[in-house]
C-alpha cells in the first residue's frame, strides 16, 4: 500500500469501471498543472482534505472542472455494505484501454508530459 491508503483504492476503483485516474503533483507549478489537466481531458479532480489548499489555484483556473474531497480512510472502512460492481471487459478487450496517467516532473523544460499506464503493461504513452 502506499503513502495515501485512498489513492490505491481509488486507482483500483478507476480500472474496475473502466475509466482512467490522473495522479497530478499538487506541488507541481501551476501552469504544468494545468497543462496536464487539459492535454489529458480531465474534468474530474480528486484530493484528499488536508489537499485542498495545495489544488485552491486549479480551482480558481478552472471553474468549470468538478472537484471532488475524498473522505479518509476512516470512512472508507465502515461496516455498511455496498452493491457489487462487476468489470464488464475480458483482458483481451481492456488490455489497450488506459487505466492510470502519470506526468514528468517538466524540470527538463517545456511542460510536463502525460505517461499513460494501460492495463497490459509494460506500454506506456507519451502525450
Amino acid at each position: 500500500m502506499g503513502a495515501e491508503p485512498w489513492l490505491d483504492g481509488v486507482v483500483g476503483a478507476a480500472a474496475d469501471v473502466g475509466g482512467r485516474i490522473l495522479l497530478p503533483s499538487p506541488f507541481a507549478a501551476l501552469v504544468g498543472q494545468l497543462h496536464v489537466l487539459d492535454s489529458t481531458e480531465c474534468h474530474t479532480y480528486l484530493c484528499p482534505t488536508l489537499m485542498l489548499p495545495m489544488v485552491e489555484k486549479v480551482r480558481a483556473e478552472r471553474p468549470g472542472m468538478r472537484f471532488v474531497v475524498v473522505p479518509g480512510c476512516g470512512e472508507w472502512l465502515d461496516e455498511e455494505m455496498v452493491g457489487e460492481y462487476r468489470y464488464g471487459k475480458t483482458f483481451e478487450e481492456a488490455k489497450g484501454d488506459t487505466f492510470m496517467i502519470v506526468h514528468t516532473s517538466g524540470t527538463t523544460g517545456g511542460y510536463m508530459a502525460s505517461l499513460l499506464w494501460l492495463q497490459s503493461p509494460p506500454v506506456i504513452a507519451v502525450c
